[in-house]
């Protein structure tokens, strides 16, 4: 008798098969949950160093803040200004005294007093004794203050102890900088550091504070190794310590100090909490498994031992014992299937098994239309919830296309559009109704890239690469009145059942492009005025000696006639180079101005006859002068220079005559117009329009037409100067100008002068005077360039004054303190290397309030920076200069001076 083994081997596998499978779940479950709470821990750890890192680096850019503000009582002391204002033996021991009482009230920190006037000399020097202090102290002299005007400079170290240099100004009465004050401070602070990074985050974490260069690093009681791959400030980073512990830190730089502050928690201490909780869910996990691998055996059990019942049954009737019964009695599997066999087993009960079967069959055919019935009531709530949810989908859809800003076009696999958003509508002017079901290449894509736009629409769909969300591109567009604009592009294919659809995101790029390109033209302008600026300084002195050098030979030469006519021709050629360069200051706008308040209309009349004399005979002249129209402040004989250029400009745009409108009116420029014109201000404006019906100009031209010797015209026709002398006059008075202009259609300039508040200046008659006799008097010459020093000397000797040289304002300082020579006058060039006249200036104005001095320079660009009149005891003298203008500004000044009450 064959006896059957499958019994015995399922008892045994499925208890294994029941444990592995507990093992493995539970396995996976605690891994993924100690994975997700350590994540969670590190996430909240990175949170919290930020915070703090954040908080403590406010903390110190708030100190300093504070100090920048507020300074000490040792910034304002008297001693030490008086010292600074005028130094002298006396002086210098008071403030020695007050800096040595300062550093031995703070002895246990400060270490090092310095004081440096305001040009970087050291003044004062107050020191503690020993190895520290001299390290300190033997640092390089105080250049400037640190970047970005901060009190408070980079960390220092010296053996283990770490210092800090703060430089405070020392404030005059009228608070200006008189000088500053340099102190190296300790910055140890026993546990105080600890304590307060414990109180903010925790007793394991670390606080470090270092340099911005990261070569010095602390924990505010002795210097440290900075961190290694700390990251970008504000970001958290893992990094490694030299002892191998694993730190969580974030960097954060302090706002205007040029410190890191480094705050980090050990990696260990942040999932401890998560490396608890897996073991805990271990032991849970043990305890489940064994119970689970119990559970199993037993189950094992009762499912085996009935099967065995049955297979014993089985081989009695194979060997034809058809009295054997199986007797199980459960309800379930088992025992049907025991009932089953006997009653298969039993030949007597044959006709009740039919029975039975067909019963069997009815009640399954019930249960299956049941089942039917059920299904298909499930399938129609399914379809009802599908179509509600498609609505909704629909609904949210159209609220998204309605409010987007960019245009949104869906379209399907042949190019037809299928949808077309407001936005769309507005950009290309087309409506959504006249637009779908309509090939989207024709309505949008101009004619020169429909081909190329089809070709990739059909490679698109032959080889079934579809545009994926995030690919970006720039093309040209049309709208419905056929005209092309650049839009940027984005294309995604749109996730639906049947044929792909694909959706495109558009942008319009006109704006962008034109505030790109008027950029980019005021970059280029203001680079090119600076080089012109340049050269006309440098060229204003080479003029100047030329022009006194051909006065004094004029002056020498009554009786060769001959001689004369030579050196006028020199003069003239001088002259015309002066204009020239005065045309290249207007540009750069360096140019020295004149402004007064006065009536647009008025300028424009009395300017209308010269105007017509310039104009042909076949070019109508015509004004049309706005009502009311408010005051401006330029200069006013750079304003009819604007106007001749652009007349003159205009004349020659029309040789075949034409008509020439000149306008003014009162406007207000708003924030629009300002959005898309680079350099406008807005605010109240007088504009001055000058209209022709000339030739026009081309895009191209219009962008050029300001550059310096750009022109149209044939050559030896026109300098190229003209409109970029206007461009700079207008940029130099507060205004702007801009040009409007198309081929065949004429060309109108709109300059806009901001309103003045003031009253209109009247014009007062200019008187030129001769070379006066001059009083005994002896001038102090500063010029650094050794031919206009020359020149001007010569001139100052033939009007009988005495002149002693100097090469820079230092040595001129030195002769001034020295008191040899008793100096009447001071005639110093503006712009200078090293300390310039301007700085000169505003020293003598505090030392010598009394002491005369003339400002001499082609251009005063710093004194226009800084917004500010020249010091109360100087006067201004425009380069090149002439004989007459020298002499004549000398004696004007020291008569000024003898009227003065003694």
């Amino acid at each position: 008798m064959h006896v059957f083994k499958r019994p015995q081997s399922i008892r045994r596998k499925l208890p294994l098969f029941i444990t592995g499978l507990l093992f493995t779940v539970v396995t996976a479950f605690s891994w993924l949950a100690y994975s997700q709470l350590a994540s969670a821990l590190l996430a909240t750890a990175g949170l919290r160093v930020i915070a703090v890192s954040q908080r403590l680096a406010t903390a110190f850019a708030e100190s300093d803040i504070r100090l920048r503000r507020d300074g000490t009582p040792l910034s304002r002391d008297s001693s030490l200004t008086r010292v600074l204002l005028r130094p002298g033996e006396s002086r210098f021991t008071a403030a020695q005294k007050v800096l040595d009482a300062e550093r031995a009230r703070n002895k246990k920190q400060v270490v090092v007093l310095e004081l440096y006037d305001r040009r970087g000399a050291r003044v004062l020097l107050s020191e503690a004794s020993g190895s520290r202090s001299a390290a300190l102290a033997g640092r390089a002299p105080m250049i400037g203050l640190f970047a970005g005007q901060s009190l408070v400079g980079p960390l220092l170290a010296s053996g283990d102890t770490i210092f800090t240099e703060t430089r405070l100004p020392i404030l005059g009465a009228a608070d200006d900088t008189l000088g500053y004050l340099r102190e190296f401070t300790s910055v140890s602070s026993s546990d105080q550091s600890g304590q307060l990074i414990r109180s903010l985050i925790g007793s394991q974490a670390v606080l470090l504070v270092g340099n911005a260069d990261g070569s010095v690093w602390t924990d505010l009681t002795t210097q440290l190794e900075g961190p290694r791959g700390a990251g970008a400030p504000g970001t958290v980073k893992e990094t490694t310590g030299a002892d191998g512990t694993r730190w969580i830190g974030a960097v954060t730089a302090v706002p205007h100090i040029p410190w890191l502050v480094w705050v980090a928690l050990p990696r260990t201490a942040v999932i401890a909490q998560a490396r608890e909780f897996l073991y805990r869910i271990g032991v849970i996990a043990i305890a489940l498994i064994v119970l689970g691998t119990l559970a199993a055996t037993i189950l094992s059990a009762r499912m085996v031992a009935p099967l065995v019942d049955v297979t014993h049954a089985a081989e009695g009737i194979a060997a034809g014992d058809y009295s054997r019964r199986v007797a199980v009695a459960r309800d379930d599997e088992i025992g049907r299937l025991a009932t089953t066999f006997n009653v298969m087993a039993s030949g007597i009960q044959l006709a009740t098994a039919n029975l039975e079967h067909q019963r069997v069959e009815l009640e399954l055919q019930q249960v299956e239309l049941e089942t039917s019935n059920h299904e298909l009531q499930q399938t129609l709530l399914l379809a009802t919830k599908a179509r509600e949810a498609a609505e909704h989908a629909r609904i949210r859809s159209t609220a998204v296309l309605a409010a987007s800003l960019d245009c949104i076009i869906t379209i399907d696999q042949r190019g037809f559009v299928v949808e077309f958003n407001p936005a769309a509508e507005r950009t290309f002017g087309y409506t959504a109704a006249e637009t779908i079901g309509k090939s989207l290449h024709e309505l949008i894509i101009p004619p020169s890239h429909r081909a190329a736009h089809q070709r990739g629409i059909a490679h698109a769909m032959a080889s079934g690469e579809a545009p994926v969300l995030g690919i970006r591109m720039e093309m040209p567009a049309m709208r419905a009145d056929g005209s092309e604009f650049p839009v940027e592009l984005a294309i995604t294919r749109v996730p639906v059942d049947g044929p792909p659809l694909y959706t495109g995101f558009l942008r319009d790029l006109s704006k962008h492009k034109a505030l790109e390109a008027q950029l980019q033209q005021s970059q280029k302008m203001d680079a090119v005025g600076r080089l012109a600026g340049g050269v006309a300084h440098d060229f204003n002195n080479i003029l100047t000696v030329i022009l006194s050098y051909t006065e004094l030979l004029l002056a020498d030469s009554n009786g060769n006639g001959s001689l004369r006519a030579d050196i006028g021709h020199v003069r003239t050629a001088a002259e015309r180079a002066a204009a020239l360069t005065r045309q290249l200051l207007a540009f750069s706008r360096k140019q020295v101005m004149h402004p007064t308040v006065l009536d647009m209309n008025v300028v424009v009349g009395e300017l209308h006859a010269m105007l017509g004399r310039v104009i042909r005979e076949d070019v109508l002249l015509e004004t049309k002068l706005g009502g009311g129209i408010w005051p401006v402040c330029v200069d006013r004989s750079q304003l009819e220079q604007v106007l001749m250029n652009l007349a003159v400009n205009a004349r020659d745009a029309m040789p075949d005559g034409g008509s020439l409108l000149i306008e003014t009116a009162n406007v207000e420029l708003d924030a629009a117009y300002v959005a898309h014109h680079t350099g406008a201000m807005p605010g109240n404006h007088v504009a001055l329009s000058v209209t022709d019906t000339g030739t026009g100009m081309d895009a191209a031209t219009c962008e050029r037409i300001f550059e310096p010797f750009f022109t149209t015209k044939a050559p030896g026709k026109g300098t190229g100067l003209g409109l970029s002398t206007v461009y700079g006059i207008v940029k130099q008075s507060g205004g702007s100008i801009w040009v409007y202009s198309e081929p065949g259609h004429g060309t109108s300039f709109k300059v806009y002068f901001p309103r003045h508040d003031g009253s209109v200046d009247e014009a007062l008659p200019a008187a030129k005077e001769p070379i006066a006799a001059q009083q005994e008097a002896t001038v102090l010459l500063v010029e650094d360039d050794d031919a206009v020093r020359a020149a001007t000397r010569r001139i100052l000797e033939r009007c009988g004054y005495s002149v002693v040289e100097a090469p820079e304002a230092e040595k001129a300082l030195d002769l001034l303190r020295a008191d040899e020579i008793h100096f009447d006058v001071v005639l110093t060039d503006a712009v200078m290397p090293g300390m310039s006249g301007l700085e000169l200036a505003e020293l003598l104005a505090a030392e010598r309030p009394d002491l005369p001095l003339v400002l001499v320079s082609g251009y005063t660009e710093d004194a226009i920076n800084r917004g500010g009149p020249l010091a109360p005891n100087a006067v201004f003298l425009e380069k090149p200069f002439t004989v007459h203008a020298l002499s004549r500004t000398i004696a004007d000044v020291l008569s000024r001076v003898e009227r003065q009450p003694s």
